[in-house]
């Protein structure tokens, strides 16, 4: 807040000099590039936010009136961040207009598929998106389904070997009970990033290969070559 003070009121003292004659407007033309390059480097957008370790993490905490560049910049280590700034500043928007506030807090008192329905309305939020507020924000029934978990499902033979992420998803919350979703959602995640891999899966070192379709060349892998 001090920083952004400051910055403005440095901003406000040069552009008045610079206006009161002809000379030194002359002169901010000549340094018109130099003035710019300052600004961006006090400009608090050009940062958005700053990393904090909160009580379950670290967390970005950007200003309360950030604009959609400040959101953008923010976000930007967690990639795709031209697509998700606009998708963020419209779900607030409308969070706003429609409790007052600007939390999901009222979500945990939906049944889960009311909330998954209700999270899916905004911009941006496909069913992973909304499975993951719902069960890591409030410990929800709902398993999210990645890349990850949607090939071993498929290499396992729970489902079809194009199964869609949606019905993988109906897979395994009709197969195991919500207090499960957590752990097994995780550990799904590391497996498929260390173990069965999308190009060159470490099959012979699986823990699941004796349960796996695909290992086996059965069902819909039949044909797969090894």
């Amino acid at each position: 807040k001090t920083m952004e003070g400051v910055a403005s009121w440095v901003v406000s003292v040069l552009k008045n000099a610079f206006q009161q004659s002809l000379l030194s407007r002359l002169g901010l033309l000549m340094s018109r590039s130099s003035l710019r390059a300052a600004y961006h480097r006090m400009d608090y957008a050009e940062y958005g936010g700053a990393p904090l370790i909160g009580l379950d993490g670290v967390v970005i905490i950007a200003h309360g009136g950030s604009s959609p560049k400040a959101i953008k910049n923010a976000i930007r280590v967690a990639g795709m961040y031209n697509q998700k700034a606009p998708h963020i500043v419209e779900t607030l928007e409308i969070l706003h207009r429609e409790q007052g506030l600007y939390r999901l807090e009222h979500v945990p008192e939906m049944a889960p598929a009311a909330a998954q329905s209700y999270l899916l309305r905004f911009p941006g939020v496909g069913h992973k998106t909304a499975s993951i507020v719902m069960l890591f924000s409030y410990g929800m029934a709902a398993f999210p389904v990645d890349t990850h978990v949607q090939r071993q499902t498929q290499r396992l033979g729970m489902s079809g070997r194009r199964a869609s992420a949606q019905k993988i998803k109906a897979v395994w919350e009709q197969t195991l009970p919500a207090e499960t979703y957590f752990a097994l959602h995780v550990n799904m995640i590391q497996h498929g990033r260390t173990v069965c891999r999308a190009r060159t899966p470490h099959c012979a070192h699986c823990v699941l290969q004796k349960e796996c379709d695909y290992v086996a060349r059965l069902g819909a892998w039949a044909d797969s070559n090894p």
